[in-house]
């Protein structure tokens, strides 16, 4: 994929074109400054206005040049949108993401905080000073609750806000996990971007484990526009979108990763094992300290990658 460039080379012949214009015009008004006694009180009004035009015709110029590059960066295609469904008073916990793993976030994903709809106007202020400065906070159209269709409204109002093409997959997970994001745009990028359903089965379910799974668009897509995800909203939400899924047919790569989405090391519970280097997500991060640990750790080895002290 082509990298955008702000400044392509028939607009960069148009701004040097109009710099020499300037220049020219400012060369000649300071030779009528030096020749013509009293220029200074009586400039031409004509030359004025021309720079005056050249100016603002500059900045016009520019602006256009900022606005199609922003667009253009909008709609480039991403790897993967990932939205974390939280509540609003976790605050120390989005501050916690936003200083570590986010850090790492590669420019193929796109990262979300997800709420219902605020019950408190003090906490809607919360939220709208959150997503005025870190422009990471989605809110949708639901009352705040886990099991009561949030997951489903979070899958249908990125399928109606963003473009067909603008990602590969979504993501839903959840606040108590820690996410290596280049390892997860990494394995993506490996995974067929139709029919796909990425998590962690818990053995014997029909489901990935709500800790964190993937689909691929054309799935999140098929949420947003079918009837029956909609009318069966309600109840354990990982086990209702695999259920959304299979009833629609729509499951063609199902993938299971065993190795690395895993459970805190220290916890000694279920899927617990020692850190790995191509570790994806790791839950059972509930407390502040067992979750900068895990930080702490995949941070250093990034910072000792990149020769950072």
């Amino acid at each position: 994929m082509r990298p955008h460039v702000l400044f392509t080379r028939p607009y960069m012949f148009f701004v040097a074109l109009l710099v020499a214009v300037l220049v020219i015009l400012w060369q000649t008004q300071r030779g009528n400054e030096e020749t013509v006694p009293g220029f200074r009180n009586s400039k031409s009004s004509s030359n004025q206005e021309s720079i005056s035009v050249l100016r603002d015709e500059l900045r016009a110029f520019r602006k256009e040049l900022q606005e199609s590059h922003k667009k253009s960066l909008e709609s480039a295609n991403k790897t993967v949108l990932v939205g974390l469904l939280t509540v609003p008073d976790k605050i120390q916990r989005r501050a916690l993401i936003r200083a570590t793993y986010l850090q790492l976030k590669p420019p193929g994903v796109d990262f979300y905080f997800v709420f219902g709809k605020p019950k408190a106007p003090e906490i809607a202020h919360l939220l709208a000073w959150e997503k005025r400065i870190y422009k990471d906070i989605m809110i949708l159209d639901c009352d705040e609750n886990m099991d009561n269709g949030k997951t489903f409204h979070f899958f249908d109002f990125v399928s109606h806000t963003f473009p067909d093409g603008r990602y590969d997959f979504v993501m839903k997970t959840d606040d108590d996990v820690f996410l290596h994001l280049p390892n997860l745009e990494k394995r993506l990028r490996g995974l067929p971007k139709h029919g796909t359903y990425f998590g962690r089965n818990p053995g014997g379910t029909g489901f990935m484990a709500g800790l964190g799974y993937v689909l691929s668009w054309d799935l999140v897509k098929w949420v947003g526009s079918d009837p029956y995800p909609q009318q069966n909203k309600e109840g354990q939400e990982d086990g209702k979108v695999a259920s959304w899924l299979r009833y629609g047919n729509k499951i063609t790569h199902w993938v299971s990763e065993d190795e690395e989405i895993y459970d805190d090391p220290a916890s000694g519970r279920g899927w617990a094992h020692p850190y790995t280097p191509g570790t994806i997500l790791i839950h059972r991060l509930k407390e502040d300290i067992p979750f900068l640990t895990a930080c702490a750790h995949f941070l250093d080895s990034a910072l000792a990658d990149l020769q950072i002290s």
